[in-house]
């Protein structure tokens, strides 16, 4: 991974990177199964060969160039920041299909618009040539600091199909917005997701902490609907959790 930051004698922050990533597997074979295939609409299907059982050796590697800037402009009503980042990704090579052990859990709002690879794991790289942009803001008041985001992807390539769950796909995605307020002893936070049209809300994620130091209080509570609009949705239509937990030093 090569980059490098530069800052414009105006405020705009340039940052730029090069990163080539890769993953080696070595795989064996339960009796029965000779391989996974990939088709044409992203779904994997199993080849079975009775008797067949040997090993063999996948890998997938690709390069990424991004490119990012940001230019906070300040006023009477806080700092105003609009970020703007292209990333480039060429073919992946994938020598046969490589397992995914790591990269089954998929998610995406405001943390992971930025990011090279929207997938956490190592077995799933994030193919899609595409232009993220957003916009920041953040005020400070004497008992706290205010900040929001709101952004969105345009894809010009078709990304993973597994990311089409959670709104990204080719074209727009849904629109990921952020609101938070913090102080001294107090943090609330609240994330959705919502259709790039409708505005329809698709996911909810709420995340507080507030109390003194001896006694502090965490809580989230998240809300996934599902958009059966999607061309791969996933199974469940409703998902919610709450988590409650209470500690002290």
């Amino acid at each position: 991974d090569v980059s490098f930051v530069d800052t414009m004698p105006w405020g705009q922050t340039l940052h730029g990177s090069i990163m080539y990533k890769g993953a080696f597997y070595r795989l064996y074979r339960k009796d029965g199964i000779a391989g996974v295939k990939s088709m044409d609409n992203g779904a994997d299907i199993q080849i079975v060969r009775k008797g067949d059982q040997s090993s063999r050796n996948a890998y997938h590697y690709n390069m990424m160039l991004c490119l990012e800037s940001r230019y906070p402009l300040m006023n009477t009503w806080g700092m105003w920041t609009p970020v703007v980042q292209f990333i480039a990704t060429p073919k992946v090579y994938d020598r046969y299909i490589s397992p995914n052990e790591d990269s089954q859990v998929v998610l995406f709002d405001d943390r992971l618009l930025f990011e090279k690879n929207r997938f956490m794991g190592y077995d799933r790289v994030d193919r899609s040539t595409r232009v993220n942009y957003g916009y920041e803001w953040s005020q400070s008041v004497k008992k706290g600091e205010f900040t929001a985001f709101m952004g969105q992807s345009f894809a010009m390539s078709k990304p993973d199909h597994v990311l089409n769950s959670v709104g990204v796909r080719k074209g727009l995605s849904d629109v990921v917005a952020k609101g938070q307020w913090s102080c001294d002893a107090s943090d609330i936070a609240c994330r959705m997701r919502c259709d790039k049209t409708s505005l329809k809300p698709y996911f909810y994620d709420a995340i507080w902490s507030f109390g003194p130091e001896r006694i502090n209080i965490l809580g989230s509570y998240q809300v996934f609907l599902q958009n059966k609009n999607a061309d791969f949705p996933l199974e469940i239509d409703q998902y919610q959790q709450l988590y409650v937990s209470m500690g002290s030093k």
